[in-house]
């Protein structure tokens, strides 16, 4: 009696988990939406949808008809962790809990042989072609997205774009020196390492692409260097190829290559030389590795304070020597570099003090902060998302690298800097703080698998009251769960052409290169040009480039526009209002973004970007623009437009002080949706210099009759 009912409830309880398996995997692949890796949020839909539900947890209880109750019940246990997520809107936290859960069911799977089979032997034989393919592929699609990127104007100068003209300078004997944003600029970092021999490759083969390639190279092509690592280990190809497979999955790879919109940070260039160093250091080619050590350094100054790190974690394991040596002078070759040499390059203190000026005034106070400003201190260190970066960081590398916990404490002290910068949003699986930490765990994973045996601790833990364990199946558990964790992490949270991250938001950029080559054609090559942000770039290795703000330029170029990145309005009046500028180009971008060329020289033509047309008859009747507050600006007439739209003409009724924005919208029963926002006349005219009756139009790409049976709105901001 008490067997049958044991057997009972085994079978309820797997009946059960695999409804939450089930569930789960519904969630997470049909109502997740999209992630944002800056701010950690999830867009979904709250409530599940039924079909996918229903489908899944059908197709998860088949596993009855072919698999033991008791069986199921043990590998599939780990999904007990997405239970306390489950029952609410999905999150990161739930998508990270089903990535850990999946790769922990896997490894458990693998433990009771269920990759022992023929097929199971064919994939994993298969598997260095396939990682060799996907590195060559991944490449390419991160120069492609970096391409698509550059020219709907998403990439900014900072941080790619300063550096590719610094090395370029570098090539042509101003070294170690930039113009963009202000002349003599350093970038505020000692980076001799990266621009010495980046140098010589833009002075080779100076293009973007050039830039987007050796980017690509030193992200995903590192997976040949861990392949290659593995196999130093004693790795066989397989297990070699699954590490580089590990490497290509890494979120923090793909979003690396956006860097959010700075483009790849010179900062990656330390992944390749971190693997050749540990190729050569766990090799016992101690004076070779000690060299890589050393250029390491150059690399960047803050790559000072991972040695530290690393040299602690070293003194812990047992190598001191090595520890104290290489903790020693890292350290010291940080203190000498914000210290001596960036002041003297820079002409100026290290300008990332004012990042930490909440813990005090300087180095010192920086350091004793967790003393003497306690509550500021660790206040920052504990807060929730410093946790689930944590935690996204060692996803991918999942459970392998827990066999040497002590390793994935080498980057503490880097990531606790940035825990304390003051600000949250640096914290974030996007930016280029995390290239020591991941470089580092995909080290540890490497040796931690080497060295897993069935009677660790991790890997007892990990098989508790499973069955049937086979002890010679360990590391390939351990690699199998990781791969699982990793492939899961990389499709939630890497930015893709096809994962919930999806690269597809540049989509909501427009196109520019038709703009670009019509400026090119203005601005002759080799001459100064003071140029925004997202302009500058498309300028690279053509002309000397400046700050937008700057006086050096013959021509001053920017874009204004809702983004943060835009230039200022207050700035872009003072140009307007300066007599040495005429603007004379100007093209509004289907986004909203409006593209401004001036020129200096009191005598060119000023550009007129507005009508004075008397407005033909409606095929609509007219309807006023008018502000928030019910000011009625503009009258807006409907013209038949090109093939078949509304061109919309704008006409302006009053006097205005302050730069007229327009918002226009219209919702069609079929649920389409058009939206619009420019400045009227492009902003290329002081709003106090706009006669009344001055015009402006756009057009709707619908016939009237559509346009008349949506909810069609049209608003105006004054924007000073």
């Amino acid at each position: 009696m008490n067997s049958s009912r044991r057997s009972a409830s085994t079978a309820l309880g797997a009946v059960a988990l695999l409804a939450v398996a089930g569930a789960a995997t519904a969630r997470v692949c049909f109502d997740v939406v999209a992630t944002d890796m800056v701010y950690f949020l999830v867009r979904a839909s709250e409530t599940p949808r039924l079909v996918p539900l229903a489908g899944f947890v059908a197709l998860f209880e088949l596993l009855l008809l072919r698999v033991k109750p008791r069986r199921l019940l043990e590998v599939f246990a780990p999904f007990v962790l997405v239970l306390p997520f489950l029952p609410f809107p999905p999150s990161v936290n739930l998508l990270a809990a089903y990535a850990a859960a999946a790769g922990l069911t896997v490894y458990r799977a693998a433990l009771v042989g269920a990759f022992d089979g023929k097929s199971a032997r064919q994939f994993t034989g298969r598997l260095p072609l396939l990682s060799g393919l996907l590195t060559v592929l991944m490449c390419a699609l991160g120069v492609l997205a970096s391409k698509l990127a550059y020219d709907r104007l998403f990439l900014t100068m900072s941080d790619w774009g300063i550096y590719t003209a610094m090395a370029w300078n570098t090539f042509h004997g101003e070294i170690l020196r930039g113009t963009w944003p202000v002349p003599d600029f350093s970038a505020g970092h000692f980076m001799p390492g990266f621009f010495f021999p980046m140098s010589v490759v833009f002075g080779l083969l100076p293009s973007v692409f050039t830039a987007f390639g050796c980017g690509a190279l030193a992200l995903w092509g590192s997976a040949v260097l861990v392949w290659l690592f593995a196999r130093k280990r004693g790795f066989s190809r397989p297990y070699a190829a699954a590490f580089g497979l590990i490497w290509l999955l890494y979120p923090s790879v793909s979003n690396l290559n956006y860097t959010l919109f700075y483009g790849v940070n010179a900062i990656v260039s330390f992944i390749p030389v971190f693997f050749g160093f540990y190729l050569l250091y766990e090799a016992k080619r101690y004076k070779l590795a000690f060299l890589v050590f050393l250029f390491s350094l150059t690399l960047k100054e803050t790559v000072g304070i991972f040695w530290l790190g690393w040299g602690i974690v070293s003194f812990f394991e047992g190598r001191r020597r090595d520890g104290v040596l290489y903790g020693a002078i890292g350290a010291l070759y940080f203190l000498l570099a914000v210290k001596v040499l960036i002041p003297y390059f820079a002409g100026a203190d290290y300008i990332f003090y004012g990042q930490f000026e909440q813990l005090g005034g300087g180095m010192t106070d920086i350091l004793l902060s967790p003393f003497t400003r306690p509550g500021e201190f660790w206040g920052q260190v504990l807060r929730i998302k410093n946790l689930q970066l944590l935690v996204l960081l060692l996803l991918p590398v999942f459970p392998g690298a827990l066999n040497r916990p002590w390793l994935l404490g080498a980057s503490a002290l880097l990531l606790g800097f940035n825990f304390v910068r003051g600000s949250e949003e640096i914290v974030n699986l996007v930016l280029q703080y995390q290239v020591e930490t991941i470089a580092m765990f995909t080290v540890a994973l490497v040796l931690g698998v080497r060295q897993a045996k069935a009677s660790g601790r991790l890997p007892r833990l990990l098989a508790w009251r499973l069955e049937g364990a086979k002890k010679q199946n360990t590391r390939l558990a351990m690699t199998a769960g990781t791969l699982g964790c990793a492939f899961f992490s990389h499709v939630f949270f890497a930015e893709t052409f096809y994962g919930k991250n999806n690269v597809g938001k540049i989509d909501g950029f427009t196109n520019a290169q038709e703009e670009v080559s019509e400026l090119k054609k203005i601005i002759p090559p080799g001459v100064k040009i003071s140029a925004g942000q997202q302009l500058a770039p498309q300028f690279l290795f053509r002309n000397t480039l400046y700050g937008e703000q700057r006086p050096e330029g013959e021509f001053v170029l920017y874009h204004i526009g809702d983004d943060p990145i835009s230039v200022s309005l207050e700035q872009h009046r003072k140009n307007l209002e300066d007599p040495a500028l005429a603007p004379v180009w100007s093209r509004r971008l289907d986004d909203g973004r409006t593209l401004l060329l001036f020129r200096r020289g009191a005598d060119l033509p000023r550009l007129r970007p507005y009508g004075t047309v008397r407005p033909a008859r409606s095929v609509l009747p007219p309807r006023p623009a008018a502000t928030e507050d019910g000011i009625r600006c503009f009258t807006a007439t409907f013209l038949p437009g090109e093939n078949g739209g509304v061109l919309v003409r704008l006409k302006l009724l009053r006097k205005l002080d302050a730069f007229p924005r327009i918002y226009a919208q219209a919702l069609f029963p079929d649920g389409r949706v058009f939206r619009k926002s420019f400045f009227f006349a492009d902003a290329a005219v002081a709003p106090e210099q706009l006669p009344v009756g001055a015009t402006d139009e756009f057009t709707i790409p619908v016939s009237p009759e559509e346009l008349a049976n949506s909810e069609f709105g049209i608003g105006v901001r004054l924007l000073p």
